[in-house]
């Protein structure tokens, strides 16, 4: 078992430092020269300072960075623009709040991510602690919105909040067609704040240029995939009687089941949740010995359906095919669970939650599936014991 998640974890690292690309892009550097290349899509979680770029596919990596550039982009995808703004450098990370409502702004040169443009446009900027969104109307300098969470000296353990944001808007964002209730209303999140910018071009019908948040080639606009699948199981039953444990032989079997994953949008769709429900039967009898020379029949039965929540994460080699990574945790429920071995008790008890691990490969709709799953006890009893485990190969059809 360790051998196989050895294995999982050298593959896993492998694909993790081979699958960022490319992907055809620009900078403008600080001679407002636009050069066209190709750009090292890292799907930035925080805020770059630095990219990498090629010239050719052919040619060799090399670094730019923040102060030589004034703008990048993907080609049908993100884009980052450079700007010296007054960034808040207050922690929104509950152990680490100020006692102070007013923001601690301090003066940096950072890039920002484009969310939407326009006679109002809107943008981004996320580190590890925190997001901040910058604002301009008209081409008017870059303005913060001020959004934070503190504590106050007189009551420690409540948190307030500075909503100046929803101020600021409101004096600068004089539209009939927008009603005070939308600003009451407003989220500082990027989604709602991009809703009100692009009602406010709208109001002075100006087009509104919106970014993608990954580029085209991994946009995926279905969220949502349901799985069924079927394939072999190879079930291993480990039992104990009177300290003897005996020799079982494999069984092969049939399982069959449905998945639903639910995929992220952000770091280019690699990540995913989800949960599957699998039927699964092992039958068996057998004789087996239980003191030297004293052998017994027994009879195992052990059928029903496992409920598994996971987490994935995909490898992408193209837009229509990928190789997936699995890890989660599995909850059975068993139709029958008994285990009788011939002249002693029969015992039963209710099964427990174990661990799995999976590895697949998936193009277009069709996937195929190696999974393990570690040992769960499923009887105990005086002297006796009862440990199942097993493995299985899948074939999955999405839609």
């Amino acid at each position: 078992m360790k051998k196989i998640y050895f294995i999982v974890f050298v593959l896993f690292a492998n694909l993790s430092f081979a699958q960022v690309s490319f992907e055809p892009g620009y900078y403008i550097d600080n001679d407002n020269r636009k050069i066209e290349v190709l750009i090292k899509n890292e799907a930035w979680l925080d805020s770059p300072t630095q990219i990498a770029v090629k010239n050719t596919e052919a040619s060799k990596e090399k670094e730019i960075y923040i102060d030589t550039i004034k703008e990048f982009g993907i080609i049908d995808g993100v884009s980052y623009i450079k700007a010296s703004v007054n960034l808040d450098s207050s922690s929104d990370q509950i152990d680490r709040l100020s006692r102070t409502r007013e923001p601690q702004f301090e003066k940096k040169q950072v890039l920002l991510k484009k969310i939407l443009e326009g006679k109002a446009s809107l943008y981004e900027y996320i580190n590890k602690s925190n997001f901040r969104y910058f604002f301009k109307i008209d081409g008017d300098t870059l303005k913060p919105l001020v959004y934070k969470r503190y504590m106050r000296e007189d009551r420690s353990n409540d948190i307030f909040e500075n909503n100046a944001y929803k101020q600021t808007l409101r004096m600068q964002m004089l539209c009939s067609s927008i009603s005070d209730a939308s600003f009451k209303n407003l989220k500082y999140k990027r989604t709602s704040l991009a809703s009100l910018f692009k009602k406010y071009n709208t109001c002075f019908n100006s087009q509104t240029t919106e970014y993608r948040e990954t580029s085209k080639i991994y946009d995926n606009n279905n969220r949502i995939k349901l799985r069924f699948k079927a394939g072999v199981r190879s079930h291993k039953l480990d039992i104990i009687v009177i300290e003897n444990e005996l020799d079982v032989d494999r069984e092969i079997g049939f399982q069959f089941g449905a998945e639903a994953e639910f995929i992220f949008k952000f770091n280019r769709n690699k990540w995913s949740a989800l949960t599957e429900l699998t039927y699964f039967n092992y039958d068996k009898e057998f004789s087996g010995e239980v003191s030297p020379g004293e052998f017994t029949n027994i009879s195992a039965a052990y059928s029903g359906l496992e409920i598994s929540i996971a987490a994935r994460h995909s490898f992408f080699i193209d837009k229509n095919s990928r190789i997936f990574i699995t890890a989660g945790m599995v909850a059975p429920l068993a139709f029958e669970n008994d285990l009788l071995i011939e002249n002693f008790k029969r015992a039963k008890t209710t099964t427990a939650p174990n661990l799995m691990g999976a590895i697949g490969f998936e193009i277009n709709n069709i996937s195929i599936e190696a999974k393990i799953q570690g040992a769960r006890n499923i009887d105990r009893s005086v002297g006796n014991a009862k440990k199942y485990k097993n493995a299985s190969i899948t074939l999955g059809y999405s839609f």
